[in-house]
């Protein structure tokens, strides 16, 4: 099969997990014999570009206007005669747009080359143009209008220029043959929101990026020295954006009453953001110095290994996440994992069997779940092998590949 990705970002330009992903599973179908074109941003030239076998690279996509940080419709008019001038001399059999700021500009050259067009959703940019239907340091927002949305974005042009924008992408959105979601609770917004059939909407997790990572010992091992943790510490840890909407205040908390029972349980928040020093002067303040760590942000190679030094992983999140990479992480390497009920996490989380859940912005119950964990080994053993198989059975990079592939092979048989 001969596939067209269009991606704003492809390695080594990589900001998150949405990338990362993407190229598991290009490079999957790569290795599976099938060809992959790859059309995606340019870089500046310090930033090395890397070819693989049956992976063929073309950096055309400008940079979107700076005016705006996000592409005017223009923009997605200039994307679509480039990516044409590309596919015209390649029997490409259909494309797949991965992100919302190629999707337009990919759905206008899908249908001038008469090519299926899929679209991949990771968030909710169809329905928010800040992808996540939360404001910062305010909470989940309701449902976007003209009025509702200067509140959000602040300035009334600003604010209006994006909804105009958003409304003209759910246009071509509706277009595609297929909208692949990466979650039931994505799909169901699309659905509820934008009425769109569900026969067209697909639920498809995040791919994960496992095989390419060795745990070593010895980082664990020296990780537990540097931050003055000993062998026998019972390492609770949070990976991740250190944000509002992911909810370590409520995590932090949590120790008060935790540490009121042993000081045996350690927390260890690895990760950076704009929250960091806030949530730092938050463990001074609650006196938890000495049971609370910040690790900083640690190299994507070095994840695995966190997850070896830690007992516990805890995602706090208040805001409904389509599906926390963090929890597949989790499941793979076999650890319990304590997760709000927001999103889609509940669709991977079967309380009391493969994980526990709390009610979002809940110190009291993430501390009773911490400690329930810590007091019954039996238990956290066996929250940890039910993760193992979930993972195994449901989230095998392999696994989810062949779904890809059976998914193409149907869109490209409707189309005949």
């Amino acid at each position: 099969m001969n596939i067209c990705f269009i991606t704003y970002r492809f390695p080594p330009d990589v900001t998150g997990g949405g990338e990362i992903s993407n190229y598991v599973l290009i490079k999957n179908l790569a290795n599976l014999n099938h060809k992959v074109v790859v059309l995606t941003r340019k870089l500046d030239n310090s930033k090395p570009l890397k070819q693989e076998d049956n992976i063929e690279v073309h950096r055309i996509i400008p940079t979107p206007f700076p005016a705006t940080g996000y592409p005017l419709e223009p923009y997605s008019l200039f994307l679509a005669k480039k990516i044409i001038s590309i596919l015209k001399y390649k029997h490409v059999e259909l494309i797949h747009a991965l992100d919302f700021r190629t999707t337009p500009g990919a759905i206008i050259a899908a249908k001038i080359l008469r090519r299926p067009i899929l679209v991949t959703i990771r968030n909710y940019w169809p329905i928010c143009p800040r992808l996540t239907m939360f404001i910062p340091n305010q909470g989940e927002c309701a449902e976007c209008s003209p009025s509702s949305i200067i509140n959000c974005l602040g300035k009334w042009k600003t604010g209006l220029h994006h909804y105009i924008f958003m409304v003209l992408r759910r246009f071509f959105l509706k277009k595609a043959d297929k909208i692949i979601c990466v979650s039931k609770y994505v799909r169901n917004i699309l659905f509820q929101t934008l009425k769109i059939n569900k026969s067209k909407l697909a639920t498809l997790y995040n791919l994960p990026d496992y095989h390419t990572f060795e745990i070593t010992s010895t980082y664990k091992k020296n990780l537990k020295q540097d931050y003055g943790l000993s062998e026998e510490d019972f390492i609770v840890g949070y990976v991740g954006r250190i944000t509002f909407e992911k909810g370590i205040e409520y995590l932090i908390r949590a120790f008060v009453n935790v540490v009121k029972i042993t000081d045996q349980i350690k927390l260890v928040i690895a990760g950076d953001g704009n929250k960091k020093i806030e949530l730092q002067q938050l463990v001074k303040e609650l006196k938890l110095n000495k049971s609370v760590t910040f690790a900083g942000f640690i190299a994507h190679e070095d994840i695995p290994s966190f997850y070896e030094l830690c007992d516990v992983i805890v995602l706090p999140s208040i805001w409904d996440e389509p599906l926390s990479r963090v929890l597949l992480e989790t499941f793979h390497f076999s650890k319990p994992a304590i997760a709000t009920k927001t999103g889609g996490t509940p669709e991977i989380i079967s309380d009391g069997e493969n994980g526990l859940l709390v009610e979002p912005k809940n110190s009291d119950q993430i501390a009773d779940k911490i400690l329930f964990l810590y007091k019954n080994p039996d238990i956290r053993q066996r929250i940890q092998e039910n993760a193992q198989s979930y993972s195994n059975k449901n989230l095998d990079s392999r696994t989810l590949t062949k779904k890809f592939l059976d998914l193409y092979k149907t869109v490209l048989g409707k189309r005949g």
